[in-house]
């Protein structure tokens, strides 16, 4: 509901409209508004593009539609500035509204606007939620809020889903920047198939922690998931860069690539990461081997293991031989079937068209001999030999997949793995952990 009534709020305010000054040197003109780490733009058709926080350089009000109410371009002002945590860039738009409309009412109204937004920038005032805060404020209710996310992972390992979920919405409603709470919010919305929610909040973990592992992780399997490869492999390729030699984002790639469509392998974006893989592939087995353990597809096994996996695939092998070969046999058949009831068809064509011979003037039929009808039993017969063959056939390519199944262990999941709360990017100080593991999650609260 609350959406509902932002978006119509939204739409009715493009009419006083903003020019965006942009990173890559364009502007674009709409209404923007703060949208957690990032900004909101509605344009003057309706539509939404959503910008990251470094997209946007400077914005200038508009009176592009001169004859329009100067009383509702500073209501959509202030409906802007009531998404902004920067009381700077506040003070400059609405000083640049002053100045193009100097000596007007709606000048002097903002004039009030300005002097509060001066104050908060006087003081430094920080935006919490929907509270300005002190930096003093701000730190204590932040170092609260992480206090709370760690009793929040532990209500997550401990199966207390719906109480996590309750802390959280708390974290993320009271700090959007709380970088603990926003990722577990990610990894609960991955866990009830919230796909966009999850994506949203690791996007914006990723802007506030730019090179952290798991985050990337999450992001390039979710990726994957909605079946943008090349996006899925470049993200991969950051998170093996960001945390080098971790294996959970290892076997996730050795997973990734072996599910990649065959057409796919040669994107850019694949080939480097089959390269950034392959690299640390290498070092990682080096350090596997020391453990005793080797790969197998995207897992890792023991030697006594892979001895079993050996044995298994030598009978697999012989098994699957003696498939093929008696593959081989039953098609060779059905060819000599098939030319067999194809010599019979022409005999029987030859001798149906000597049936008939002309007596004065006449076509008379004088009828099949027995060696006609002889032919058609065989090719019954024939036929009989052949579906039977067909038959088999279809049996022996079903033997042969299922033996192809019969490995002890088998070398792919088919699943890319998720880092959850083990993966959170910041977590309670030491001692705020152990309180919180004696205490019981308590309501988030503004000081």
């Amino acid at each position: 509901m609350f959406k509902a009534v932002l978006m119509s709020l939204l739409l009715a305010a493009v009419a006083g409209g903003e020019t965006v000054h942009l990173s890559d040197g364009t502007t674009v003109q709409g209404n923007i508004y703060r949208d957690g780490a990032g900004w909101k733009l509605v344009m003057p058709n309706g539509n939404t593009r959503e910008l990251a926080a470094d997209d946007v350089v400077s914005i200038d009000m508009t009176s592009s539609n001169g004859g329009d109410d100067l009383g509702d371009q500073l209501s959509s002002l202030r409906h802007s500035l009531s998404y902004s945590d920067s009381p700077s860039q506040a003070v400059g738009r609405l000083q640049n509204f002053i100045q193009h409309n100097a000596g007007t009412p709606a000048a002097k109204e903002a004039e009030k606007d300005l002097a509060i937004w001066k104050d908060r920038d006087a003081r430094a005032l920080q935006k919490v939620g929907d509270d300005w805060l002190t930096p003093d404020q701000a730190e204590k209710l932040r170092a609260e809020a992480i206090l709370l996310a760690d009793q929040a992972r532990q209500l997550i390992r401990k199966g207390d889903i719906a109480g996590a979920q309750k802390l959280l919405d708390q974290i993320v409603a009271v700090d959007p920047r709380s970088v603990a709470g926003v990722y577990l919010h990610g990894v609960l919305a991955f866990g009830n198939n919230a796909f966009l929610q999850a994506e949203k909040d690791f996007l914006a973990v990723s802007q506030m922690v730019p090179q952290h592992g798991p985050t990337l992780n999450n992001l390039a399997m979710l990726s994957f998931h909605s079946g943008h490869f090349a996006q899925s492999a470049q993200r991969y390729v950051q998170a093996l860069r960001s945390d080098t030699m971790n294996q959970k984002i290892i076997d996730n790639v050795a997973e990734m690539l072996h599910a990649l469509p065959e057409d796919l392998l040669t994107l850019p974006e694949v080939r480097m990461l089959q390269q950034e893989f392959a690299r640390q592939e290498s070092a990682f087995e080096q350090i596997m081997a020391k453990q005793n353990l080797s790969r197998w597809g995207a897992k890792w096994i023991t030697s006594d293991q892979l001895k079993q996996i050996q044995e298994a695939q030598k009978i697999i092998q012989d098994k699957l031989t003696q498939l093929r070969d008696e593959q081989t046999k039953e098609k060779e058949s059905i060819n000599n079937l098939d030319e067999q009831i194809s010599t019979n068809q022409q005999q029987e064509q030859q001798i149906a068209s000597t049936s008939y011979v002309t007596a004065n003037g006449r076509v008379v039929y004088t009828g099949l001999p027995q060696s006609y009808y002889d032919l058609q039993r065989d090719d019954l017969d024939l036929k009989t030999r052949r579906d039977s063959a067909l038959r088999r056939l279809d049996q022996i390519a079903v033997e042969i997949r299922t033996t192809k199944t019969q490995v002890p262990i088998q070398p792919f999941t088919g699943v890319q793995l998720i880092f959850g709360e083990e993966g959170t990017p910041v977590t309670a100080p030491k001692q705020a952990a152990m309180d919180s593991a004696t205490t019981e999650p308590a309501a988030l609260a503004a000081p």
